[in-house]
This record gives C-alpha cells, structure tokens and sequence, in this order.
C-alpha cells in the first residue's frame, strides 16, 4: 500500500505500542502521527525512532474516542493489552486525555493509510471519526477487530458504519495457530473459512452472532476467528 507512494504517504499509527507499524513504513512515508496513551511505552517508541533516526514521525500521548474528555486506562504487563477494558495482567491504572479521531485531524494533513489496534476501542474511535473518514483520501483502514469486546450489536454496527463511509473488507489475516498468520484474500474465505468457522463457532463456542445477514452487503465471507485483523479498502 504504501510502496505505490512511496515518501507520499501519509499513516496514521492509532495505538502505536513500541511503534513497530509506525517504523516499518516510516521509509516509505512522508509523515507519520503516531498516537499511544500509555506514557511508558510512547517514550521508548520516541527513543527508538530518535535511535533509528526516524526524523518523519510525529508522537502524539493521546487516546481516541467517541467523545473529547479524561478516561481510566488499564496497563498490562503486555503492553499490547493495555486499555479502556481491563485485560490480564493488569499493574496499573492511569488517566489518559481523549479526543476524537475529527478533532485530531482537523487541522492535519489527513492520512492516506490509518491502523487501528487498540483492545475494543475501535467503536468509538470510528464513531468519533465520521467526518473525517469520509473523505477521500483516506484510502485504506488496518483494523484489529476485538470483537469478544464489542459484543454482537456493536460489531455488526461497526461494520455497517465502515460500509456507509466508503469502507470495504479486501483482506482478513488469520491466525491458524498462535504465531503464525495468514493474509487471506477474500475469495478463500468464501469458499472455505465461512463454512468451517461458522459451524465450529455457533456449535462449539456459541457465537451466534455468526450469521450472512450481519455482515456486510457483498462480504458475506467476514468471519471471526480469534481476533481478526481486517485490511479495508475504499471503494472507488
């Protein structure tokens, strides 16, 4: 995605952790808004990028929602699992700032590329981004979705909100066993994951929420398998 552009790109890494995404394309972009809300860790992505000599990335301490305000914020001992919901391995609580996703951008150079993983939040930070991710040069949406989080209304929500902004599901990455991922086409997922993961998960896990008529028109591949991780792309 980003090598088509490559110095053009702009990318918006929400949730950056220890800013991994955010130095991976940072070769390939022009400018880069890395926001974590865990102060701990964002000074050690700013010491990374500062080490690797990352002068196009700008650092943000700031978490997104639906709403401008304070909230509690859980940290783990994963980093990664640190958030509004509290998680395993949980040592602390802190207050972080939130803003939303249209405040942040309003007076920014808008992204062509945002990633998004950040432990259940990614309702209300799509919520609070509307406008702003209506317009056309947001090209491409990397969304971890947590599902088990959101619960059956909010995810079939979610879903149907990226629908009406332009949004749809390209890729799914799945997770065959812990570590080791696939990036599937959506085609693959018609014709075998569908099958196979709705009959497991309705008969061994439940999830009734399973369903065709709660996905997306002309994706009715979208399947939940652990935590997937969804490439969205606008239509044209």
């Amino acid at each position: 995605m980003a090598g088509r552009q490559a110095g053009k790109c702009i990318f918006l890494d929400i949730g950056c952790n220890y800013g991994f995404y955010s130095f991976l394309l940072a070769p390939y972009s022009r400018k880069i808004y890395a926001v974590e809300p865990n102060p701990d860790v964002l000074d050690l992505a700013k010491k990374a990028a500062e080490l690797n000599n990352f002068t196009n990335i700008e650092f943000y301490n700031l978490a997104f929602g639906q709403k401008a305000g304070k909230a509690k914020f859980y940290v783990s001992t994963i980093s990664n699992w640190s958030g509004f919901t509290p998680s395993v391995n949980v040592i602390k609580e802190i207050e972080v700032e939130v803003t939303t996703l249209d405040k942040f951008l309003e007076n920014k150079e808008l992204p062509q590329i945002i990633k998004m993983d950040v432990e259940g939040a990614e309702y209300e930070i799509i919520k609070g981004g509307e406008e702003v991710l209506s317009e056309p040069e947001i090209k491409y949406i990397f969304l971890e979705l947590h599902w088990p989080i959101l619960g059956e209304e909010k995810t079939k929500e979610l879903l149907e909100t990226l629908n009406s902004l332009g949004f749809s599901i390209k890729y799914v990455i799945y997770e065959h066993k812990q570590w080791c991922s696939f990036l599937l086409p959506i085609r693959f997922i018609d014709k075998v994951a569908f099958t196979y993961f709705y009959t497991f998960c309705k008969e061994k896990l439940n999830y009734s929420f399973l369903s065709p008529e709660l996905l997306l028109p002309g994706t009715c591949n979208l399947v939940f398998i652990n935590v997937p991780e969804l490439i969205l792309v606008k239509h044209a």
